[in-house]
């Protein structure tokens, strides 16, 4: 009883499956997705509503023999094939449509390959598929899938995906049929990302830029493919000022006015069309206002006539353009000129006489209005004394006592002269009662004649240069006379009178000094004078200044046996 209702129970179940069709149809039960791998268990049943039948199979339209509702084994190359199953007996018989079964390839693989593995947004996605061996069936289309469903169909092995989306993002394989077998790759999942966030342009120093000021750039990003590295290029007014390079930043030498202008920059990665643009950045570039003027003066403020002297105006800071006015005494606008140099010198060659004087200097510049003034700097000239001449103011040259003679030292060129006088080689250089020189030295006036200031008359002239260089010139000679009978008139008549006066003092000298020892050299700065000796005549009458040279002073000396006669000389010592 109990193996009784066994049967019926599994007679009901058969019933229950084979009830599901009129007429025959085959259908796989294993694997329930349907796919029939090589390698793996697969299951075929041929339903029918009548348990009571016979039940035939088919591939290919050829019979294998066959008796039972089910079909299975393992799938090998061979499974694939058309199938069908027949029901009923003869003449009776049913036969289901044929069902097409393609295996799965285990071997050879399909492969897919994705290029590039990290597609940016607007790359071009390259899909290829891969038989290894080539299908011994020939070329059969390959089909294409994104997320299972089928979106091309091309004997072609590639494919391409043009300006990738974000939409593109999906898994993708490809399969390749060869009637009752096909080859099935991977899947292989693809992932389109942006290249970076929006990049953001940063600028340095963000509030002001003076001329001379280093610009920086910086080009601010978050990178999201971390596979490629992010290249920068920086732009001027749409036009790009350096290559693509990995550096995020741009700094320029020291600004310039030409420097202003709207800049951005640009993120792009290698193999990829992909482009970030940034901000535009808005930049204006300050001129420095000039700082006060020197001027300076080289070789010095005092030059040499002919020599080359040059004005050098220049300031601490202000922007180029610079433009640069030398002024002269009458603040005349002498020289103009616009540099890129915050110093500018003017060269004057052959300098006159005339040349001499005050000058000043202005600057201006973008930034600086009104110009700039310098200090004035006097510029003295030094015409070396040249072409001295001795002239008198009588055309004799015996003067009687008493009378007056101007000696004029005259010159031909030079400036600020000194003037020395000499008697018989000896310096003059005291006034007495009977002399005195004019203001500037160079007139010599006796007011009275005497019988000693006879002789051989000669002056020099002598003027400094710059570094105390220092010019002279002498004078002709100019020999002065007394007539005899001034003298005799002088002596008291004859020598017999002489005697007579034995009681009687010594006449005074004229000259107040004879020489009696050395004394320093000329020096213009304290205005002393330089004394010659008899032994010094040479250097003297050559206008030459010696480190040494005697004073004099009066001796009186009384002839032997006539106590009474006293004669006045110049003593050496």
């Amino acid at each position: 009883m109990g193996t009784f209702c066994l049967l019926l129970l599994i007679v009901s179940g058969f019933r229950h499956i084979t009830s599901k069709a009129e007429v025959p149809k085959v259908v796989i039960i294993v694997p329930s997705d349907q796919i029939i791998k090589e390698g793996f268990y697969f299951e075929m049943q041929c339903l029918y509503n009548n348990r009571y039948t016979k039940y035939s199979w088919y591939k290919d339209n050829q019979s294998f023999g066959y008796n039972s509702f089910t079909f299975s084994g393992t799938a090998d190359p061979r499974t694939g094939g058309s199938y069908s199953c027949r029901v009923g007996w003869w003449p009776k018989y049913r036969r289901s449509e044929p069902l097409n079964v393609v295996t799965v390839a285990a071997d050879p693989t399909l492969t897919l390959e994705v290029k590039p593995q990290y597609p940016l947004l607007g790359d071009t996605i390259f899909l290829e598929c891969l038989l290894f061996p080539l299908s011994p069936f020939g070329i059969s289309p390959f089909q294409w899938y994104q997320h299972n469903d089928l979106i091309r169909e091309s004997v072609e092995k590639r494919i391409s995906i043009e300006s990738a989306k974000m939409s593109d993002a999906a898994s993708y394989r490809c399969e390749l049929n060869a009637k009752y077998r096909k080859w099935v790759s991977k899947t292989v999942n693809i992932s389109v990302t942006d290249l970076c966030s929006t990049p953001i342009l940063k600028v340095e120093p963000e509030i002001e830029v003076f001329v001379g000021q280093q610009l920086h750039l910086s080009c601010l990003a978050e990178q999201f493919q971390v596979s490629r590295s992010l290249l920068y290029t920086f732009f001027k007014n749409e036009k790009p000022l350096d290559v693509p390079s990995v550096k995020d930043y741009y700094q320029t030498g020291p600004a310039l006015l030409g420097d202003s202008g709207l800049y951005r920059c640009e993120v792009t990665t290698s193999k990829s069309a992909r482009k970030k643009l940034s901000n535009e950045a808005p930049v204006f570039v300050k001129p420095i206002p000039v700082s006060k003027p020197d001027l300076e003066t080289h070789p010095g403020t005092e030059i040499l006539e002919g020599a080359t002297m040059s004005l050098i105006c220049s300031m601490s800071t202000g922007s180029t353009p610079i433009t640069y006015f030398i002024y002269d005494n009458s603040s005349k606008n002498i020289y103009r000129k616009t540099s890129n140099h915050t110093k500018m010198i003017y060269e004057i060659a052959n300098v006159r006489k005339y040349a001499a004087g005050h000058y000043s200097c202005s600057v201006s510049n973008q930034a600086s209005q009104p110009a700039l003034y310098s200090e004035s700097v006097e510029i003295a000239v030094t015409v070396p004394v040249a072409g001295a001449f001795l002239a008198s103011n009588v055309n004799k040259s015996e003067i009687s006592v008493g009378e007056r003679l101007v000696l004029q030292c005259q010159l031909k060129v030079g400036t600020s002269p000194h003037f020395r006088w000499y008697l018989n080689h000896q310096q003059v250089a005291n006034i007495s009662e009977y002399y005195n020189f004019s203001t500037d030295g160079s007139q010599l006036n006796i007011h009275s004649f005497q019988i000693h200031h006879k002789g051989r008359y000669q002056c020099t002239a002598i003027n400094r240069g710059p570094g105390d260089v220092t010019f002279n010139t002498t004078s002709n000679y100019i020999d002065i006379t007394t007539p005899e009978t001034s003298i005799t008139q002088q002596d008291g008549g004859t020598s017999g009178n002489r005697s007579q006066n034995t009681n009687e003092e010594a006449p005074e000298s004229k000259f107040e000094y004879a020489v009696v020892g050395r004394c320093r050299t000329f020096d213009s700065s304290h205005d002393q004078s330089t004394y010659f000796t008899a032994k010094d005549n040479s250097a003297a009458a050559d206008g030459i200044i010696t480190d040494a040279a005697l004073v004099y002073s009066v001796a009186m000396m009384t002839r032997s046996g006539n106590a009474g006669n006293v004669f006045p000389f110049l003593l050496l010592v």
